[in-house]
């Protein structure tokens, strides 16, 4: 049985044109940045084309539907809040140390061959210590989320990857900041985030 929503209900899609409810073609519009009108009963369908039905199932159902265990899906939002707030606690811990003491930070990336080393410290600074509060409220998730991995990206390449390095004890903790971060940068911080109780959308 192929993962589809029109297999878990048990009926079988049309040919050329399908059918989409209301909803699912509000959020479809949404998505592709479309003003939606409301509609006169919230039953009403929308015939639409079978490729914006495949983009739809896509950005909607996610691909196929193809999960292993979907009782969990439930609890999606509430992974996602876990990961954030994790990773929002480690950047606060190690940017506040940097914040504190910009001088210091700045003799360090001096050593590290970054420069200008004051301009990389504070940029450093408020990316850990700002984003990590960022990501803890939910508050423009992807955008911090982003420039963590961007950062990691750059201590991986710059910093880590070095033929002595060695995966356990030495840079697989940066990489897996860097996966997490990359993450929360294409899912956003969920249902349970600052950002989607004031309802922000940047693009």
């Amino acid at each position: 049985m192929k993962c589809s929503r029109f297999a878990r209900a048990g009926t079988t899609p049309p040919k050329g044109r399908w059918i989409l409810t209301w909803e699912e073609t509000r959020l479809f519009k949404i998505l592709n940045f479309g003003a939606v009108s409301p509609p006169v009963a919230s039953t009403k369908a929308i015939a639409v084309s079978s490729q914006e039905v495949s983009i739809a199932n896509i950005l909607i159902f996610g691909y196929n539907n193809c999960y292993m265990i979907q009782p969990l899906l439930v609890f999606s939002d509430w992974g996602i809040f876990v990961l954030r707030v994790v990773l929002g606690l480690i950047m606060v811990a190690h940017g506040l140390p940097k914040v504190k003491n910009l001088k210091k930070t700045a003799e360090s990336f001096k050593g590290m061959g970054f420069w200008p080393a004051g301009f990389w410290a504070t940029v450093v600074a408020f990316v850990e210590f700002g984003g990590g509060l960022a990501l803890i409220f939910g508050f423009l998730t992807q955008f911090f989320a982003l420039l963590i991995a961007i950062q990691f990206i750059v201590i991986l390449l710059k910093l880590k990857f070095k033929p002595e390095a060695k995966f356990k004890g030495g840079y697989e903790f940066d990489l897996l900041i860097f996966a997490s971060a990359l993450i929360l940068a294409t899912l956003g911080g969920g249902a349970l985030s600052l950002e989607r109780a004031l309802g922000l959308i940047l693009y």
